[in-house]
């Protein structure tokens, strides 16, 4: 008589090295300025739409996960190189993660009139998805595994990688002239790739509506300062163009059944400061727990396999 015997392999690699989970990578590798995207400016020109990468250096595995950020700077200034995104970039790529800092489109064409700000809003989300689709589709080139991509940024940068994961064509507000703007997917190249996201890492961000966020859609970690008053831990109104922050998206999302954690560092402003190192060290601890664990959930439904082989007894 033959039986089939079944064995539940639930073993991960993570586990017995701490991967994802502390920077265990001395060294980090980079590539400079690779253009993941074109798109036209508030002036109607194309314009290169580049990433600096971070790998962790001497790694074998070949199908990583990835953390893509996005900088601050209200839609108007900033920069991919920001200290504070950089510094994240390396520290998670030593946890072994593959990480971009990625620039986006910059500029308000009327900086009076909230619709603008919208429209900044909108574009950067373009930029972001382009990002997404660019690294899915070159996922063999960069060690990436293209089911786990994060998208996440520090205050504008949060606001457009928020609405990058949970905004739907259909709820664009009516005052946003999507004839003008084009769709929100369609911008960037690699048409047809997903642009679908694991997870958000949310900075003292903020949704233009948080019922943006429905049953269904992806965990979201939040940090906020409960003082701040440039991207506001509740909300600000601007006209048309409101902001609801990190108090009431973490509360939107878990009405909703959605993973969130969230953070409040109490009499903080807006941002951190490095120099800051509990609240830096406390960011950073929050946000790769967040990750780990997301990661590990993955990983365990990709290992867990059922191997069936004959075994005579007889």
């Amino acid at each position: 008589m033959i039986f089939i015997c079944t064995l539940l392999i639930t073993t991960t690699m993570q586990a017995q090295t701490n991967r994802y989970k502390k920077e265990i990578f001395s060294q980090v590798k980079t590539d400079f300025g690779v253009t993941y995207a074109q798109n036209k400016n508030i002036y109607n020109k194309l314009q290169d739409l580049q990433a600096d990468i971070y790998y962790p250096a001497n790694d074998n595995e070949t199908k990583r996960p990835m953390v893509i950020l996005m900088h601050g700077g209200g839609f108007m200034y900033g920069s991919r190189k920001d200290d504070y995104v950089v510094q994240v970039c390396r520290q998670f790529a030593q946890r072994g993660y593959v990480t971009a800092s990625i620039s986006y489109r910059l500029g308000v064409e009327n900086m009076y009139n909230p619709v603008s700000y919208g429209e900044a809003v909108y574009r950067a989300v373009q930029d972001a998805k382009a990002a997404v689709r660019y690294f899915r589709a070159n996922a063999t080139k960069y060690g990436i595994d293209a089911e786990q991509i994060i998208i996440g940024g520090g205050s504008a940068g949060a606001i457009a990688a928020l609405h990058a994961a949970y905004w739907q064509q259909n709820q664009v507000p009516n005052y946003l002239n999507t004839s003008k703007l084009g769709k929100l997917n369609d911008a960037g190249g690699n048409a047809g790739v997903s642009d679908k996201v694991m997870g958000v890492v949310n900075c003292w961000g903020a949704m233009i509506d948080t019922t943006y966020l429905t049953k269904g859609n992806v965990p979201i970690v939040s940090i906020h300062g409960e003082n701040d008053n440039v991207v506001p831990y509740k909300w600000i109104g601007l006209g048309d163009f409101n902001l609801y922050g990190s108090y009431y998206i973490h509360e939107q999302a878990q009405r909703n059944g959605i993973k969130s954690v969230l953070k409040v560092f109490p009499n903080t402003g807006h941002g951190l400061s490095r120099n800051d190192t509990a609240k830096w060290n406390a960011t950073v601890t929050t946000i790769g727990d967040f990750l780990y664990e997301l990661v590990s959930e993955k990983d365990n439904q990709k290992t867990e396999r059922y191997i069936s082989f004959p075994e005579k007894l007889n």
